[in-house]
């Protein structure tokens, strides 16, 4: 099983900038000058090495003359706790060290001072920058070019390398070693150090950001054979109601009418190793979700209920208003760790739960919630929902819309395939009923009013996941699922594309372009995957299938 995995920088969990983020702009950005590229920290036994540690390891040691002379090399190893499994540990720090530090160590301290001060300066001109274009929502393409160098110091997760499994799992139990010792072995290494040792430590760096630390950890689809919960006949647990892949076709769920989508009803595998982590963040479609912990680690877990959206709101706005939006979705994921004293500190009531291998969590709709991994875990996770979601999904993906965040699946393509659906329960049908109604009213004004725009080319193209072989336009496999070039929103129903530089858009922003450029309607065309009678059918089947229901439960009711 190979996947990709995520760098994780717990020292730029909270705070993109510190001491290791400024020493280590200061080594590159000296590299540069000598025409030496350092695009990311080099490897020694799969981990990243601390360029700034390395540097002050050897200067304790007396520097790097008094290294060579003395073979100290083994000691260098021995105090940046680099363990003894990461193979040609003293060869590989050695090459390092001449690679990308010599020419650093050659600068007077007077040099390395000034030095430090114009990376700071770059470093706080940027921020102004980014928080100026925050605040008037507007993207100066030309400012992301100024400074490549410093792109990748501007998120604390970035993507990594493909890698297997096995070799992701050496990574870790190198991680687990550095950081908690040589002497932790055999089965207390597979189930990590305590969760407050870890807890304490990892906290400590986020605040401190004294040493660079980056660990890996991936999602991965979980239908590939033999992965997560087991679904071979002869296993025990294949038709278990706790199995994830079973409980994703609950008929208590209004999802399990999408049939197998990945990343929804398809439970996602997450492997992670020490200080793994996942960043503050709320379901922006409201759903609840469960996971499971199948091994390895203990998992720690913070939750902060609905009701106390606002203070958490308040207090990140306070403590880091760089990373909160002006929009309903004011947090985006993968964007920041904040200590739960500061939390607490701040006014903010929250929960901890440490979660052990063979336990499920339960994260209730619209909960924000982050979790750190002692060690190295293997965890599965699925979404429901209950029909009292529907209750509030219109306006949670008008939200996503507005707030240009990218939905895991159409809101009108879970409508039609409920309507479809022959398990569907009559409350469920009658509660859809208004909402399919308005798509189908908006659709149509909307393509009236491209059609009076003088958009004139259409075509239809296949329902996204049928297998029917649709006269008109060829999808690849990958193509069922467009974006809008604005606002994100997954689109199903219809769009519009523009061949020149083969975006596409939802029609109300399709509108709104084409009005501001009308020289762009010869390149574009309406797809849609619906007609008009198509859509007027569609609800006279709703209609059609909530009187036959109605029916047979008053027939019912007659014979009892």
């Amino acid at each position: 099983m190979r996947f990709t995995a995520y760098n994780q920088y717990v020292h730029r969990m909270l705070h993109r900038w510190g001491p290791n983020v400024k020493e280590l702009m200061a080594i590159k950005k000296y590299l540069a000058t000598q025409s030496i590229t350092l695009s990311h920290p080099p490897w020694i036994g799969g981990m990243e090495v601390d360029l700034p540690h390395l540097y002050q390891t050897v200067q304790s040691l007396g520097g790097l003359k008094e290294v060579i002379e003395k073979k100290k090399w083994q000691k260098v190893a021995d105090g940046m706790k680099i363990p003894k499994s990461a193979q040609d540990r003293v060869t590989k720090l050695d090459d390092i060290y001449c690679k990308y530090l010599l020419p650093y160590d050659t600068l007077s301290p007077e040099e390395r001072e000034k030095l430090f001060d114009e990376v700071e300066q770059e470093w706080r001109k940027k921020e102004s920058k980014a928080l100026e274009r925050q605040e008037t929502s507007s993207v100066d393409n030309d400012d992301e070019e100024e400074d490549d160098s410093s792109d990748e110091i501007e998120e604390c997760i970035v993507k990594g390398r493909n890698m297997p499994l096995n070799a992701f799992y050496r990574i870790a139990r190198n991680t687990q070693r550095m950081w908690f010792g040589e002497n932790q072995r055999g089965s207390n290494e597979i189930e990590g150090a305590s969760a407050d040792e870890v807890e304490n430590a990892f906290w400590k760096h986020v605040a401190e950001r004294k040493r660079h630390v980056c660990v890996h950890a991936a999602s991965i689809d979980s239908s590939g054979r033999g992965f997560g919960f087991p679904v071979v006949k002869n296993s025990p647990f294949a038709r278990h109601p706790w199995n994830l892949k079973v409980l994703t076709n609950n008929a208590g769920s209004v999802l399990r009418a999408l049939g197998p989508l990945m990343g929804v009803t398809v439970p996602t595998l997450h492997v992670g190793m020490l200080f793994s982590a996942c960043c503050w963040y709320r379901d922006p479609h409201g759903l609840p979700w469960i996971e499971y912990l199948h091994t390895g680690a203990k998992k720690i877990w913070y939750g902060i209920p609905d009701e106390h959206n606002n203070s958490f709101r308040e207090a990140l706005s306070k403590m880091v208003p760089q990373y909160c939006k002006n929009k309903t979705i004011w947090l985006p994921s993968d964007t920041a760790m904040v200590p739960p004293k500061l939390l607490v500190d701040n006014g903010v009531s929250l929960c901890q739960i440490v979660q052990e291998p063979g336990q499920f969590i339960i994260v209730f709709p619209k909960a924000f919630t982050s979790s750190i991994c002692t060690g190295y875990v293997v965890s599965e996770s699925v979404y429901f929902a209950q029909p009292s979601w529907l209750e509030t999904a219109e306006q949670v993906f008008k939200d996503i819309q507005d707030s240009c965040e990218p939905s895991i699946f159409s809101f009108e393509r879970l409508l039609f395939n409920i309507i479809n659906d022959a398990r569907s329960q009559i409350d469920i049908l009658n509660q859809i009923l208004p909402s399919v109604i308005k798509i189908r009213k908006k659709e149509l004004d909307n393509r009236k009013q491209l059609e009076n725009l003088g958009l004139n080319k259409k075509e239809r193209v296949p329902v996204p996941g049928s297998k029917k072989g649709n006269k008109g336009r060829k999808v690849k496999e990958d193509d069922g699922d467009h974006e809008c070039e604005t606002c994100r929103a997954n689109l199903f129903v219809s769009m519009v594309t523009n061949s020149q530089d083969d975006s596409f858009y939802c029609l109300p922003h399709a509108l709104q372009l084409l009005s501001r450029k009308k020289q762009l309607l010869k390149h574009c065309t309406l797809l849609y995957t619906y007609d008009e009678d198509e859509l007027n059918e569609l609800i006279e089947k709703l209609e059609h299938r909530i009187e036959t229901k109605s029916k047979k439960t008053n027939q019912i009711k007659q014979t009892k």
